[in-house]
């Protein structure tokens, strides 16, 4: 058998895309979350808190909730 030396590792591809942006907001930015509950999201807004130290406030909307990064 050959060996090689000096290759790279590529880059992993474990995990999904994020499907909202919880790490990429700054303060005072929001997202819309069509068709997703208000105590849905204010769940995965504390559950994104707690691994991100990020604070976050959910109102709902039409038809979907609006977040907002706070802190």
């Amino acid at each position: 058998m050959h060996t090689d030396s000096g290759v790279p590792i590529p880059q992993s591809k474990m995990g999904r895309p994020a499907k909202y942006p919880w790490r990429t907001m700054h303060i005072g930015e929001s997202f819309y979350a069509p068709h997703i509950k208000l105590l849905s999201m204010r769940g995965m807004a504390h559950r994104s808190q707690l691994s991100t130290g990020f604070k976050y406030e959910c109102r709902a909307e039409a038809a979907g909730t609006r977040v907002w990064r706070i802190a």
